[in-house]
């Protein structure tokens, strides 16, 4: 389900040949990490609602009358069904899209500044259709019985897993896997050496398309933020501190596993 919502946003609404579409969706839906996580957490790999997020997002930019207002209600009511299905992919979702957001405005600021009042305002019908259907089950989650602050126990990422393949592929191995990975459902960047590069490659070779360059600073921003501090190489945990270290103590931050 989750290939399959990439593929039609992806085919509709960004890339012009089907093939490349399918070849996202592929990815977005079977991808490493997407498999690993399936052996203990599904509510990571059932991200069949993302696409549509990121795609009312763009869209709140769009002026005309009356376009604003249903916009955020449109988007309102797909955050608040991802809230109910799962919170932390919701707020993996947030802070990359603020990401390509903060990016989209330092390439383009004319056009953001001329998108800002129907964009403010459509946030704001979104956060109070959010309000309205998730108020309950929030305060319930934050300030009700048995109400919890942060995790125990952190499971960081590992700079050795971008060039780790996992453990389901030709050339995956359990004993390189738990070096580079708290167990065998956090694989989240096992890409391996030729995933990685290509990765790097394409977004370098596409930097002058403002979405390659969105997607490629956003990952690079995510890939340094998922191996928390201090930063871990394999089995060895060295003295550099990891930028994460600027947000591990805010609110929802200190609870997300940054790993994914």
């Amino acid at each position: 389900a989750t290939a399959v919502a990439w593929y039609y946003v992806l085919s509709r609404h960004l890339v012009r040949h089907r093939i490349a579409a399918l070849v996202g969706a592929a990815f977005c839906g079977f991808a490493p990490g997407m498999i690993s996580e399936d052996n203990a957490h599904m509510h990571i790999s059932a991200g069949w609602l993302v696409p549509f997020i990121v795609w009312r997002i763009a869209r709140l930019r769009e002026s005309g009358p009356g376009r604003w207002w249903r916009n955020g209600i449109v988007l309102g009511l797909l955050v608040a069904a991802q809230l109910l299905t799962g919170e932390e992919v919701l707020l993996l979702t947030a802070v990359t899209a603020a990401i390509f957001t903060i990016v989209y405005a330092a390439s383009r600021p004319r056009e953001v500044r001329a998108a800002a009042a129907p964009f403010a305002g459509g946030l704001a019908v979104c956060a109070a259709v959010v309000l309205l259907i998730c108020g309950y089950p929030l305060w319930m989650q934050f300030f009700g019985p048995g109400t919890a602050s942060g995790i125990p126990l952190v499971f960081a990422g590992n700079l050795g897993g971008f060039v780790t393949y996992p453990l389901q592929s030709i050339t995956g191995d359990l004993q390189t896997t738990l070096t580079a990975s708290p167990n065998i459902a956090e694989e989240t960047s096992f890409f391996g050496w030729g995933l990685s590069l290509l990765a790097i490659g394409l977004g370098v070779l596409l930097w002058r398309h403002l979405i390659a360059r969105m997607a490629l600073v956003a990952g690079m921003i995510c890939a340094a933020l998922s191996l928390g501090s201090p930063i871990a190489v394999f089995g060895d945990i060295t003295s550099v501190p990891g930028p994460f270290a600027l947000f591990e103590h805010l609110p929802l931050v200190n609870a997300l596993v940054t790993i994914r």
